[in-house]
């Protein structure tokens, strides 16, 4: 509990009529008790604006993403908050003391620990839609603190390879088994036309019907059917299982810690994909998301219509893919996989 001593005089004192709550007077500014035991400061503006402490609002928002089960959205708003709060290097400030020089130096923080724009602007988009909320809140003024700041979002590099790269990587032999397995994972979501880390973790042996894979997106929620073949199964019998619930070996243990497993297998998968990517001499790391470019790349560059493109990779919002699906059988987006997977034979 934080202790204030005060000198006052009865001239400092009044009542709120509406209310019956005392109202302090210190240097122009009053400050009265509100119902929920934090301050309230009133402004030379006469608005009168609640004190609140930045990470306990943040935690709020985050509490209220999760009760809406947008789990993604709330680890983004903690990695925000997480960064933000190291950055500040003490336990808290008030939301209202969030200013533009302030912000400008968490930048310069930011590029200092080697983030780049994009990631950056990450950081800054989410807190501003916070600070935003806070001024609808009646937490602060609203002093517009992020016009100095980046915001954007910055052209990338061009994050897919060509057919012959993809052929390299495919055929790349080390004894590594940490790199063997960061090759076949990347392997994999190409044959699965994409498919995003994270929806391979959580990928059960029971998603496997009747020579299909049937799974929802976790970053959509859309359901995706893809056809199992003869390399992913060549790929799974390579990495087998470490239980009885997931079909690859990321997700090893069933304790309760299963995010935290596929956050560090994920950054060990990628830190070997870059050495995939050094001893083939590419311009640019290979990632995972990487896979996922390629196989649009070159499905772009087969003809392959950009409808079963975006149905293959998920793309297409539910509603309209239920429309787009009384034109088009599935077995299209099928053969469109088949075609990309025999460019590599």
């Amino acid at each position: 509990m934080e202790t204030l001593t005060i000198r006052l005089s009865i001239n400092d004192l009044k009542v709120d009529p509406s209310t019956g709550n005392i109202i302090i007077n210190i240097d122009g500014n009053s400050l009265k008790p509100s119902t929920n035991n934090e301050t309230s400061l009133a402004g030379k503006n006469g608005k009168k604006y609640k004190k609140s402490r930045f990470s306990v609002f943040m935690e709020s928002l985050i509490d209220n993403l999760l009760s809406k089960g947008k789990k993604r959205s709330a680890e983004a708003y903690k990695s925000a908050l997480n960064s933000f709060m190291e950055f500040k290097g003490k336990d808290d400030f008030y939301v209202y003391e969030i200013k533009a020089t302030m912000l400008e130096k968490y930048q310069a923080w930011l590029k200092r620990k080697g983030l780049t724009m994009n990631s950056i602007s990450f950081y800054m988009r989410i807190l501003r839609t916070v600070y935003n909320q806070a001024v609808e809140c009646n937490l602060t003024e609203n002093t517009h603190p992020f016009r100095r700041v980046y915001t954007g979002i910055a052209k990338t590099i061009k994050r897919s390879v060509t057919l012959d790269v993809m052929k390299e990587i495919r055929n790349f032999k080390t004894n590594d088994p940490n790199v063997a397995f960061a090759r076949d994972m990347f392997l994999f979501s190409f044959y699965t036309r994409g498919m995003s880390f994270v929806d391979m973790s959580y990928l059960k042996k029971s998603d496997i019907v009747n020579g299909k894979i049937q799974y929802s997106r976790k970053k959509t929620g859309q359901a995706i059917t893809i056809e199992w073949t003869e390399e992913l199964q060549e790929l799974v019998d390579r990495n087998p299982s470490c239980n009885d619930i997931y079909l690859l070996p990321i997700i090893k243990k069933l304790n309760g810690k299963e995010r935290n497993q596929k956050r560090y297998r994920q950054t060990i998968v990628n830190a070997n994909l870059k050495k995939i990517s050094e001893a083939l001499n590419l311009k640019n790391p290979l990632t995972m998301y990487v896979a996922r470019h390629t196989w649009a790349s070159l499905a772009r560059d087969k003809d392959i219509p950009l409808k079963t493109i975006s149905l293959a990779m998920g793309h297409e919002s539910e509603k309209t893919t239920q429309i787009y699906l009384k034109n088009l059988d599935l077995t299209a987006v099928d053969r469109a996989n088949r075609t990309i997977i025999n460019l590599l034979n």
